[in-house]
């Protein structure tokens, strides 16, 4: 139902700009994908609390799990495979993508874990396994500052982290947390990457040609996740969207046949109300995408992806973690096609990206709402309204 200040400005001279803010629009209940699993990225993060092993008062947002391939009963040489005499170390390799900046005390703390662990493996299965029992190493994290695009970082330590290692078949599973006294978050490459993936190297002394040589061989990962424990579910009024497991909402427009059919929109505005701040690694942004569909059939309608600049990505706005501001997404791109193609629907999803691998959360409040979306539409009318 239109106001009756929209229909004053209906009335204006034609060529006159036009405002129209609007909350005829409806947000459909909270779709949640069944994928769940590491995708490109797995984030590990803490809170602002910190995240001390062993300090019951210290809140964890997730813990990364890595379990490698099996080694083989030798190793191999220029001259074949070589028989082992003794297993000497290991060396553990990862690489950051991303930290928080302007904290300087970040460090993982790796845990020998269960070979057990798959993707049905939960935060509390793994609640006895992460303990200073279990330590095995800890590696510093350089400040972002010091960071390159990937940063590798390693630790060596002793056969005996892995004291069923044989029993196990040769093979090793590990666990990282992230500690630091003031909050943070990293994120890690995964094996879906097509370089950049943990490495767990193997050094043994092996007989070649009847001399003592020290040999070395690696394995790459066969699973690697993340685990963390279940968020407070949002409020009745409120859409999660983003999260573990990834949710999206589909936000359907009731937009006015005098601007459908009769107008050139100018702009258009999205206006989100958060139902709180915004959940994920302290420094880190929630990355909101809104895309428009090109048919609505619920959870896996498909969708159509904007032209991206060398500086602009339509659609996208980055809300940092912790603030509960308004939230305003330029959604031109997309009322646009509406008035050109009558097959499209007037709906479009809410997504954080990339879904289902970090734990980067937005909860807005819905139409059921008293603050309900909004969206803001300046345009130019095409002709002269005289009667509503």
């Amino acid at each position: 139902m239109l106001t009756g200040v929209f229909q004053e400005k209906l009335r204006q001279d034609k060529g006159a700009l036009v405002e129209l803010t609007t909350a005829g629009a409806t947000l459909a209940g909270v779709a949640t994908l069944a994928w769940i699993g590491s995708g490109p990225v797995a984030m590990l993060a803490v809170t602002s609390l910190g995240f001390v092993l062993g300090f019951a008062a210290s809140t964890v947002l997730a813990r990364g799990l890595i379990r490698f391939r099996p080694f083989g009963d030798s190793v191999y040489a220029d001259n074949g495979p070589q028989e082992i005499v003794s297993l000497d170390s290991f060396t553990l390799e990862i690489e950051v993508l991303r930290a928080v900046d302007g904290v300087d005390d970040l460090e993982f703390v790796v845990h020998r874990l269960p070979v057990s662990v798959d993707e049905t493996t939960t935060y509390n299965d793994l609640i006895p396994f992460f303990e200073d029992s279990t330590t095995i190493a800890t590696i510093p994290v350089p400040d972002k500052a010091a960071l390159d695009t990937l940063a590798r970082l390693s630790a060596v330590f002793p056969p005996g982290a892995f004291p069923a290692f044989g029993e196990d078949s040769l093979i090793a599973a590990v666990g990282l947390a992230l500690r630091t006294a003031s909050g943070g978050f990293v994120d890690l490459t995964t094996r879906e990457r097509s370089e950049g993936r943990a490495l767990l190297t193997r050094h043994v002394t092996a007989v070649e040609l009847g001399d003592t040589v020290s040999l070395a061989d690696s394995q790459e990962p066969a699973f690697d996740s993340f685990v963390a424990p279940d968020a407070p579910a949002p409020g009745a009024a409120a859409l999660a969207v983003g999260g573990i497991p990834s949710s999206r909402a589909i936000l359907r427009v009731n937009l006015p046949p005098a601007i459908a059919d009769s107008s050139d929109i100018v702009r258009a505005t999205l206006i989100l109300v958060p139902e709180g701040p915004a959940l994920g690694g302290p420094g880190d942004s929630v990355m909101l995408h809104t895309f428009g569909l090109q048919a609505d059939i619920g959870l896996k309608s498909p969708y159509w992806l904007p032209t991206v600049s060398d500086t602009v990505i339509p659609g996208l706005v980055r809300v940092p973690v912790g603030s509960a501001d308004i939230i305003r997404v330029d959604i031109t791109h997309i009322l646009r096609p509406w008035q050109s193609d009558s097959t499209l629907p007037h709906a479009m999803f809410l997504m954080v990206l990339p879904e289902a691998t970090a734990l980067s959360e937005l909860r807005v409040l819905s139409s059921r709402s008293t603050m309900a979306p909004g969206i803001h539409i300046t345009y130019l009318p095409l002709f002269l309204v005289e009667d509503l």
